[in-house]
């Protein structure tokens, strides 16, 4: 719907059998930082389902004391938000971008064709020519000006169907993978950092902080376990995990597996720097990185293209760039 903030944006990519065109675009992306000194100054109204939710009270603990980026950071209903709508004011909300990749063979025709759901947590603002007249709705598509983004990964159900994002309570309720008050408050992190820079992040470009991954030889890599989950994108399924000693084989440092909860646990608890991996994927390909714990920055991030699940050969990589960079 065009007056809905949460419409989706539909892309159609077309792949010919053999080769394919479409490119897996990176983890966190700046879109626009030219409205970020008119927001410094208001209010950010982070979208929920329910504010009042127990289950969202940490996400919530979280974000608070953890956001410089504008003035104030209130929580209100999704469909309240047009309340709030003001030059100076700016929203952080679930985005929804739906894909559809085509197969066709060399004559043409189409083979097959996947649907796919690409999950964002973005902040954005309203662009100034809402407010040149009076109007009876918000026209997301038109008017709403995405200043940075970072994707979430779901799992299968929620990635097949688009719409199932906007009926889950503000922490997910167990469908993204890599989403928890912790992973949340180094999300908002980042997003200051990428502000603050000013710059646009290529989506297509490798990044590796040669600094910091030396800090790998000698520390721990934490993988949450989902990072080992076989998955489909043909027929939605995610049956079994990959086994942790193949994956792993060729990278020679410490890591360990664990669970979200866990991880989460570890990054509202522990005041060290560590480090953690996370992986995503759409339709064409696969996005790897690596979080600074502590401070939120991206310090690892690589696509993968053509190929939707964790393979050792990813692992040797990092691997490898960890010894040549350092």
């Amino acid at each position: 719907m065009k007056n809905n903030i949460f419409s989706k944006i539909l892309i159609i990519f077309t792949v010919i059998t053999m080769s394919f065109y479409s490119k897996t675009f990176a983890q966190f992306e700046m879109k626009n930082s030219d409205d970020y000194p008119r927001i410094k100054n208001g209010t950010t109204y982070v979208i929920m389902k329910d504010p009042e939710d127990a289950n969202s009270a940490e996400y919530i603990d979280a974000i608070k004391k953890n956001w410089t980026i504008s003035k104030k950071v209130e929580f209100i209903k999704s469909g309240d938000f047009e309340k709030y709508l003001k030059p100076e004011n700016s929203f952080l909300s679930f985005f929804a971008l739906e894909t559809i990749t085509t197969s066709t063979n060399n004559t043409g025709f189409s083979k097959s064709s996947m649907t796919g759901c690409q999950i964002s947590l973005c902040l954005w603002t309203s662009d100034l020519s809402y407010f040149k007249k009076k109007r009876n709705v918000f026209d997301g598509d038109r008017f709403r000006n995405i200043l940075v983004k970072v994707k979430l990964q779901t799992d299968m159900e929620t990635y097949r169907i688009c719409d199932k994002i906007f009926s889950y309570q503000f922490n997910g309720e167990g469908h993204i993978y890599n989403w928890s008050p912790g992973i949340a408050q180094n999300y908002i992190k980042e997003f200051k950092i990428l502000l603050d820079k000013g710059e646009k992040v290529n989506p297509l470009k490798d990044y590796f902080d040669e600094v910091q991954l030396k800090n790998l030889k000698s520390g721990i890599l934490y993988v949450p376990n989902y990072v080992l989950i076989s998955r489909s994108i043909f027929n939605g399924k995610e049956t079994k995990q990959h086994e942790e000693k193949e994956i792993f084989e060729d990278y020679k440092y410490k890591y360990k597996i664990l669970t979200a909860n866990d991880l989460n646990e570890k990054i509202l608890s522990d005041d060290n720097k560590f480090y953690y991996m996370f992986m995503n994927f759409d339709n064409t390909g696969k996005f790897i990185y690596i979080t600074n714990a502590k401070t939120g920055e991206v310090i690892y991030s690589v696509q993968i293209n053509n190929s939707i699940n964790i393979k050792s050969n990813d692992l040797k990589q990092l691997y490898k760039i960890i010894n040549h960079k350092s």
